[in-house]
């Protein structure tokens, strides 16, 4: 086999291989010299503004955004260079896509898993309960910087974006899961008169009373007449009716209200008060038996059930109150020293009966066909007073600048 890469003489041009590579070097530089001439031609004649001529474009301007900043005072610097894995996941992220429920906007982020019915417990697989990073985290959920505790589904309707911490944070919030937490920030007043609306509507023709009704309004309003400077007030409301998609029976009723006052808006000295009312009416839903997933051998095998099949009963119920009142106090102590104090009261109650399918072998009967259902009921009431003071400040140094952030909790 010839090598390709070896020096071929060029007899046909009456020249040597000797010679061949003076003669690739005066080609090189005679395509140069031409390259260049036809170059030159190419700019006068865009200059002339002949064919070919460049098109002035307007001016791309190019702007840095704001760096989001994290609800809590303990955090001093903005979430770029807070050195923690923490995502934010803001409003307008999840309203775009419809979630209604903490479970739903949780899944915006890598690393959650849910639970999907292990135990089979009224108690440990209701509401929001999932896991972070392998480790439970059902108890490690706050809102507005206190721990809301509780086996419930949490609606959105009334939060400003959703904070997820990976990783230990017991400096941030106290004891918890190891593998981090979740905070919810609800909306407050500001400056500006806003009102939005959400309704949506939808029809499942493969379950019984398949409507899904859901509607929601988010108002403010400056009080410019007040005799406090920066009052505003904010109202948040939320109603829906809706069945479980591909489900018979099951459904999920619930109301909520959410107004809120601001004074001082704008100035060295803030105040604001927020209540919130929830009230949920569901039917759960434990799902399938065991005995229809993929791979259980019975002899005969368990006849064809159609998937939207309710096993519990019309009278089961997920009843959830919840009421909370939070009152926020902030003062600029000077422009680098800045104090809050807030405190909190949240109550919840939660009552369920719920019926679920067997899951294992034994809750089903190859030879009669038949099915064992089991029933539990749950009854859970909890409440939390906090009280929360936090100090940040800053200072310089020379060349190096610091930043302090002092707190006390008492619940």
């Amino acid at each position: 086999m010839k090598n390709p890469f070896a020096p071929r003489s060029v007899r046909s041009a009456g020249l040597s291989a000797a010679s061949g590579a003076s003669s690739l070097a005066a080609l090189i530089i005679a395509h140069g010299l031409a390259g260049a001439a036809h170059a030159a031609e190419a700019a006068a004649a865009t200059s002339n503004g002949g064919p070919g001529a460049t098109a002035t474009l307007d001016a791309v301007v190019v702007e840095d955004t704001k760096a989001r900043q994290l609800s809590s005072p303990k955090f001093t610097e903005p979430l770029r260079d807070t050195p923690q894995t923490i995502v934010v996941v803001p409003s307008e992220v999840y309203l775009q896509q419809g979630a209604s429920t903490l479970s739903d906007v949780l899944r915006n982020t890598p690393g959650i898993t849910f639970a999907a019915g292990e135990g089979g417990s009224a108690a440990s697989t209701a509401g929001d309960a999932f896991y972070l990073r392998g480790f439970d985290a059902s108890n490690s959920i706050f809102i507005d910087g206190v721990r809301d505790v509780g086996a419930y589904s949490r609606d959105v309707f009334n939060l400003e974006q959703v904070e997820i911490a990976k990783g230990p944070a017991g400096t941030d919030v106290g004891r918890g899961a190891s593998s981090g937490y979740i905070n919810l920030v609800t909306k407050t007043p500001h400056l500006g008169d806003s009102v939005a609306a959400t309704l949506s509507f939808g029809v499942d023709d493969a379950s019984r009373g398949g409507e899904r009704r859901r509607a929601t309004l988010d108002a403010d309003e400056a009080l410019r007449n007040s005799p406090v400077p920066g009052t505003a007030v904010r109202l948040n409301l939320m109603g829906q009716d809706s069945a479980a998609v591909g489900r018979d029976f099951a459904r999920n009723r619930g109301w909520a209200v959410a107004p809120s006052l601001a004074l001082g808006l704008g100035t060295p000295t803030r105040a604001t008060l927020a209540y919130q009312h929830n009230e949920q009416d569901n039917r759960p839903d434990y799902g399938l038996p065991g005995a229809l997933f993929p791979g259980f051998v019975s002899n005969p095998p368990p006849p064809s059930v159609d998937r939207s099949t309710y096993y519990g009963f019309t009278a089961d119920h997920d009843t959830v109150v919840s009421d909370a009142v939070t009152a926020r106090l902030e003062r600029d102590v000077s422009s680098d020293a800045h104090l809050t104090n807030q405190t909190r009261y949240s109550s919840n109650s939660r009552d369920a009966v719920v019926t679920g399918p067997g899951t294992n072998v034994a809750s089903y009967d190859p030879a009669t066909g038949l099915l064992t259902r089991s029933r539990q009921a749950n009854r859970r009431d909890t409440s939390i007073l906090s009280n929360q003071t936090n100090l940040t400040a800053r200072a310089v140094t020379g060349p190096i600048r610091h930043d302090l952030s002092a707190g006390l909790e008492l619940s």
